[in-house]
């Protein structure tokens, strides 16, 4: 008996959903009028439970964007950071660089025609960079400022340090210092310094 039951409730629901496929709009009270016409005998909760199962699987989930990937995230960062500060968005030299370099080509340029030219070379300068680098330029006599190196170079020794040591070496005459105090007992023993130049010159005498 319970298999029966089992089939009859399948073949109702074959018949709702049958009867809902042709009449998507209809309510529970037409659909049941609908499959009681073909002999089916069902109630309004099974039609609204099997509508309602119908128009639940029927909804379709909304795409999720995929997200861009991280390092294109960061090429475009890097991109726009570098048209602020005045680079070109390609790369290579500065935008500044640009129109000193126009301006170095074209020294009596005025500022719209240095802003046209740079323009023309495929630059997209803005007006405020054209006027801060172009009376920076004009301040500084008509010549482009030179570019700082990596860092500052270092100075060079003095040369009194490099010849400190040659003083002493001359006066000491290349003598050790056991020699020298070798050389001060003799001149204590014969009375002075004179006394040893005068026993000196008697060597170099009789020698």
């Amino acid at each position: 008996m319970a298999k029966k039951g089992g089939k009859r409730d399948g073949s109702k629901g074959r018949a709702i959903s049958s009867a809902l496929s042709a009449n998507p709009g209809a309510t529970a009270k037409q659909i049941q009028a609908a499959v009681a016409k073909g002999g089916v005998s069902v109630s309004l909760g099974m039609i609204a439970k099997i509508k309602g199962g119908l128009k639940s699987s029927g909804k379709k989930k909304k795409p999720v964007a995929a997200k861009a990937p991280a390092k294109r995230k960061k090429a475009v960062a890097k991109k726009k950071k570098g048209a602020k500060r005045g680079r070109r968005p390609g790369g290579g030299a500065s935008m500044s660089d640009a129109i000193r370099a126009f301006m170095t080509a074209n020294p009596g340029a005025s500022r719209s025609a240095v802003r046209d030219g740079v323009q023309s070379q495929g630059i997209a300068v803005k007006d405020s960079l054209v006027s801060a680098v172009y009376y920076k330029v004009k301040a500084s006599g008509g010549k482009p400022a030179a570019k700082r190196g990596p860092g500052r170079p270092k100075k060079a020794a003095p040369a009194a340090k490099a010849k400190k040591a040659a003083p002493a070496a001359r006066a000491t005459g290349g003598l050790s210092a056991a020699q020298l105090l070798t050389a001060k007992g003799l001149a204590d023993q014969l009375g002075g310094i004179a006394k040893v130049r005068e026993a000196l010159d008697l060597i170099e005498r009789l020698s």
